[in-house]
């Protein structure tokens, strides 16, 4: 987004531009008493809880309220097939695409659930260097920028602080996540017809749709390029769609799985997913989580293997 930016030249006047908070707390907010009675309760409690697990601080919390109060007046000012289609976040079918997450928990990404919408906009804006440039990622145009942060300043009002200890909400996954296919590498072109012939199980497809977002991803085996038997001569979870094996993240190959290694950094998020979504078959070099779904196989020193069982 940076080279659109760069070009426009009002939007390079705005001041106090703040990048995304790294330690994560949660939030008890309290808007300012001029706009308290504007905000429904519901509304402020998802501000804050998206804000604490996608990291954007205080300020976050705020600008959030701003967007909802632009777009939609908190859902009051949109017609039932507008929130339908949009939410209160006002979001593009793209955008709901690309970030939407399921903000409340039950299982499904619904455009018109305001912490749905929320999250999916909480995490459009974790998504850019500063809360600016995610407003300006949604809509490009300065005046809107600038119009999101005045106002989140004047509703801006007092928080109860604490520390959290869950990490970044990744995306549940839900036919609203997508691979992101510039980010996936497969070395066998047959697997890749197992995904687009419908052959691969959607769980580890979901696995594969979460970590695209983020990760440039190397898959050394899915299906039909795996062999029906594990060494130990079980059906492998591969001959059923139902695993995968990563050699490589953001061109680094798992060969290297030191402690800070993007492949480590992987195996790590994958054993710490929802349960339903989090692999039952966790596999790598060595035992990264302890007591967590993970263990070692000496085999597994240049590869992640992620799978299901029936």
């Amino acid at each position: 987004v940076q080279d659109v930016l760069d070009k426009a030249a009002c939007y390079g006047s705005l001041q106090d531009t703040v990048e995304v908070e790294e330690e994560l707390k949660t939030y008890v907010c309290k808007a300012s008493d001029a706009r308290v009675l504007e905000i429904p309760n519901y509304y402020m409690r998802g501000f804050e809880d998206a804000a604490s697990r996608y990291g954007l601080g205080k300020r976050g919390i705020w600008v959030l309220a701003a967007v909802a109060r632009l777009e939609s007046d908190y859902g009051r000012g949109m017609t039932p097939k507008q929130l339908k289609e949009h939410g209160p976040m006002g979001l593009s079918r793209d955008e709901w695409k690309q970030y939407g997450v399921d903000g409340d928990g039950d299982g499904f990404v619904e455009r018109n659930e305001p912490w749905d919408g929320i999250a999916t906009f909480a995490r459009l804006l974790w998504s850019q260097p500063t809360l600016e440039a995610g407003l300006f990622e949604h809509n490009h145009a300065a005046w809107y920028v600038e119009a999101a942060v005045q106002d989140a300043g004047r509703i801006a009002g007092d928080c109860d602080t604490s520390k959290t200890e869950w990490n970044i909400a990744y995306p549940v996954p839900t036919n609203s996540t997508e691979i992101n296919w510039d980010n996936l590498q497969i070395l066998n072109p047959v697997a890749q017809d197992d995904i687009q012939n419908g052959l691969i199980d959607q769980r580890v497809v979901n696995l594969l749709a979460i970590l695209t977002q983020k990760y440039s991803l190397l898959i050394s085996s899915l299906r039909s390029d795996h062999s029906m038997l594990t060494a130990s001569g079980n059906v492998s979870n591969h001959y059923g769609g139902r695993a995968m094996d990563i050699a490589a993240v953001n061109g680094v190959p798992c060969t290297d799985q030191s402690e800070d290694s993007p492949c480590t950094e992987v195996i790590r998020i994958l054993a710490t997913l929802p349960d339903g979504v989090k692999p039952t078959e966790l596999i790598y070099g060595w035992d990264v989580d302890g007591s967590g779904p993970a263990f070692a196989m000496s085999d597994h020193t240049d590869h992640i293997h992620a799978g299901f069982g029936l």
